[in-house]
Formats: structure tokens, sequence, C-alpha cells
């Protein structure tokens, strides 16, 4: 019987990628994460309970202003969860939610009234063309004040930071 010694291989250092990058990667993931449940919890709030009273109430389409508008709410907070991940600037990060809290407020207005329109003209062709829910001057001003007021929102919370940040630092607190 023969004493055999079996040597170890030279083992290459793993190519495992640097710590910059995992936790770059990881900030990416929770960003996109942080706007797609940011995006679903706007999406019930605002269309959630309406759908949940109207399928009570045996109404026709009763889901229809949730099933329109959560996908859309969900690309655009995802998109405005990953630039704002992957920005340094707070600024850009806060324009980059502005003008998502903008688009979500113009949503939120319109598709009540015209993308109901097209959808009750997509499921029954009697009523494409018609307006059944016109889309008013009345309703035109209010998605205009709910988008000034989400987007005027979000930059004063970028001045309350950025005031924070001053009289922390005069005080040298940070």
């Amino acid at each position: 019987m023969q004493n055999r010694t079996f040597a170890k291989p030279d083992r290459k250092p793993s190519a495992s990628p640097p710590r910059q990058k995992i936790a770059r990667g990881a900030l990416l993931r929770a960003g996109a994460g942080y706007g797609l449940l940011f995006g679903l919890g706007f999406a019930l709030f605002v269309w959630g309970y309406d759908a949940l009273a109207l399928n009570r109430s045996s109404a026709d389409m009763a889901w229809a202003k949730l099933l329109l508008g959560l996908p859309c709410l969900l690309v655009s907070g995802g998109v405005a969860g990953i630039v704002g991940a992957w920005s340094s600037s707070t600024l850009l990060t806060t324009l980059v939610w502005a003008a998502a809290f903008g688009g979500i407020g113009w949503l939120a207005g319109i598709i009540p009234f015209t993308g109901m329109n097209w959808l009750a003209g997509i499921l029954d062709p009697r009523f494409a063309g018609l307006t059944p829910w016109p889309y008013t001057e009345g309703s035109a001003l209010r998605t205009l004040l709910v988008v000034i007021a989400y987007t005027q929102t979000q930059v004063l919370d970028y001045n309350t930071y950025r005031l924070t940040l001053l009289s922390c630092a005069s005080v040298k607190l940070c």
C-alpha cells in the first residue's frame, strides 16, 4: 500500500465583486422596492376602498380604476425609486420624486374619467367613442390642484431636509 498525499490545488482568489458594487446593487434594489411599495400603497389607498365598495354593491367594472392605475403607479414608483437610489444628489432625487408625485396626482385625477371611458369602449363596443364619464373643467381644476399639492409637498420636504442639515451643521451636532 502506497502512502499518497494529496496536495491541495492552489486556489485563486475568488472573483467576488467589491463591497461597493454589492452595496450599490443593494441600494438600487431597495430603491426599486420602496418605489414599488409606494406605488402599490398609493393605488390601494386611492382606488382600493372604492373598488371594494363598488364590488359590494355589485357595480360593473368595480375594480377597473385599480386595474388601470396600479400598473402605471408601479412603473412610475419603481422608476423613481431606482433613479432616486442611483443618484447621490439629494436635489436630483427630490426632483425625480416631485415629478413622480405630479404624474401620480395627474393619473389619480384622470383615470376615473378618461381611463374609464377608454376601458368602457374596450369592454363594450357600444361605448366606443362615447364619454359616459366626462372630464369637465371642474375635474381638470381638481386634478391640477392635486398635481401642484403633491409636487409642492415633495419640494417642501427637500427644503425641510436642507434646513435641518444647515441647522445641524451650525450647531455641530452632525
